[in-house]
C-alpha cells in the first residue's frame, strides 16, 4: 500500500512537473521563432537573396510640351544644319521636380530635388539631364544626355528599391549612391519623374569592360567578353546569373530560343556588387531601350 502511494506521489509529481515545463518549452520554442524571423529580415539575410530593379523613366508632360514648343520656335529662326544659330537662339530651360527625402514617406526630412535641365547642343540638338539638387550646396548630375539618349523614348534607369506605402498606396524608389545621400526616395508621381519599377530578371543588357565573372560551365574566373550583350536568367544569393546573348533573342528578330540557345551558350555568375562602380553607378544599361 505504501508503495502504491509513492507511486501515485510520483506519477503525480512528473504530471506537475511536465505541466510546468510546457509553458517554459512554449516559451523557449516563441522565442526561437522571433529570433529566427529577425534574422531572416535583417539586412545581412535580405542581401543574400538580391534582386536588381530599373525604373522605366517618364518625364511629365509639360517637359515633352515645352521641348517640342522651343524646337518648332528655334526652327523658324534658323536652318536645321546651322549649330550656331542654334546654340544662339534656343533657350535652357530648368523644371524642378521630385523632392528626394530620406525614407519613403512625406514625412522625412528632405535633402533636395530632382531637377530636369533642357539645353541645345551642337553634336546631338535640344537634349536633357537629370540633376540632383541638394537643400545646400551644388547640382550633382544624375543623367547625363547620353544616358538619356533621345528623349521621346523610354528611359530605363537603375534604382535601388521599391516600396508602396500601405497607408496611402504612394509609390517611392530609392535612388542610386551616385550622386544621391545614402538614403534617397522620390515618390514616383505623374507631376514630377515617374513610370514603372520592373525586375531586371529576362532583359537583355549590356555590360561595361572589365566586369569580373565566374564561367558557369567551367569555374574559370575571367572578364566578362566586351564585345556581347547578356540576357539576365536570374539571381543566386548575391550573385546574378548571365548568358551571352543570342540572335533569337533579339527584339523582333526570327528564330526560336529553344533552338538556339545550348548548352554550349557561353554562362556566367557575377557578384551583385561588380556591376557597380565604387561610387554606386551601375556598370550596366538595357541593350535595346527603344525596342526593335
Amino acid at each position: 500500500m505504501g508503495d502504491a502511494h509513492n507511486g501515485f506521489a510520483s506519477g503525480a509529481t512528473l504530471v506537475n512537473g511536465t505541466t510546468r515545463l510546457i509553458p517554459l518549452i512554449r516559451r523557449f520554442v516563441l522565442v526561437c521563432l522571433a529570433a529566427w524571423l529577425v534574422l531572416a529580415a535583417s539586412p545581412t539575410a535580405r542581401a543574400q537573396q538580391r534582386d536588381m530593379l530599373f525604373l522605366n523613366l517618364l518625364f511629365p508632360r509639360e517637359v515633352y510640351q515645352a521641348i517640342e514648343q522651343e524646337y518648332q520656335r528655334v526652327l523658324k529662326l534658323c536652318p536645321i544644319d546651322d549649330h550656331a544659330c542654334w546654340i544662339r537662339e534656343a533657350r535652357p530651360r530648368q523644371w524642378t521636380f521630385n523632392a528626394v527625402r530620406e525614407a519613403p514617406t512625406a514625412a522625412a526630412t528632405q535633402s533636395g530635388n530632382v531637377v530636369v535641365l533642357a539645353t541645345y547642343a551642337a553634336e546631338d540638338g535640344l537634349r536633357l539631364r537629370v540633376d540632383y539638387r541638394p537643400v545646400t550646396g551644388a547640382h550633382s548630375t544624375w543623367l547625363r544626355p547620353a544616358d538619356i539618349g533621345d528623349w521621346g523614348y523610354e528611359v530605363w534607369v537603375y534604382v535601388a528599391a521599391e516600396h508602396l506605402s500601405k497607408q496611402d498606396g504612394r509609390r517611392w524608389v530609392r535612388l542610386p549612391a551616385d550622386p544621391f545621400p545614402a538614403s534617397a526616395w522620390i515618390e514616383l508621381d505623374e507631376h514630377g519623374l515617374h513610370g514603372d519599377v520592373e525586375s531586371i530578371a529576362g532583359r537583355i543588357v549590356t555590360i561595361q569592360p572589365g566586369v569580373p565573372a565566374v564561367s558557369r560551365q567551367t569555374g574559370r574566373h575571367l572578364s566578362l567578353p566586351a564585345d556581347s550583350n547578356y540576357v539576365v536568367e536570374g539571381f543566386e544569393g548575391a550573385a546574378v546569373l548571365l548568358r551571352e546573348e543570342v540572335p533569337a533573342d533579339m527584339p523582333c528578330a526570327p528564330g526560336s530560343e529553344e533552338k538556339d540557345v545550348t548548352a554550349k551558350t557561353p554562362r556566367y555568375r557575377v557578384r551583385y556588387e561588380d556591376l557597380f562602380s565604387r561610387n554606386g553607378r551601375p556598370l550596366l544599361t538595357h541593350a535595346y531601350p527603344r525596342g526593335c
